[in-house]
């Protein structure tokens, strides 16, 4: 009993010495690239909105939204937070304006709490629309957070 233990932990003991170069040669072929987005804080007036637009390039996979926002100012601190397609929106106006209400649904759409984390997954390259809106009637909102994408390219 006691020579099948020393051999199979010295067995173990060499298999992973030669696997570990391996596995950690597979894992440096990955090139992850970050996009930061959004490091706040900002500050939002009673039904005021914040976007910014963004882009994933064409030779980008596995995007994803990563990041986490938190909202002070009110009792209920939530902040309104949205990401659409630019193309599925009205382009802005001559002041700059975009009007969202008249865009295609929102890839992701919430309400989030204090320091709240978002992972979305984003299935394709393009230009997005991230939109922060504070819904109090009555206070202004402080949006903190950072937001970046982060993909294989």
């Amino acid at each position: 009993m006691y020579k099948k233990t020393i051999l199979s932990t010295t067995l173990g003991f060499f298999i992973m010495q030669f696997l570990f170069p391996y596995i950690q040669g597979q894992s440096q072929i990955h090139n992850y690239r970050t996009i930061i987005i959004f490091t706040g804080p900002i500050r939002l007036s009673v039904g005021q909105s914040y976007w910014t637009r963004l882009h994933i390039p064409q030779n980008a996979t596995s995007a994803y939204l990563k990041g986490y926002v938190s909202s002070s100012g009110s009792i209920v601190n939530t902040v309104t937070l949205k990401l659409y397609e630019a193309e599925k929106c009205p382009p802005p106006d001559l002041k700059g304006y975009i009007d969202f209400n008249k865009c295609s649904p929102p890839l992701l759409s919430g309400d989030y709490l204090q320091a709240e984390q978002i992972l979305k997954y984003i299935s394709h390259a393009g230009n997005f629309y991230l939109v922060f809106k504070n819904n109090s009637p009555l206070f202004d909102k402080t949006i903190s957070g950072n937001l970046r994408i982060e993909y294989l390219g």
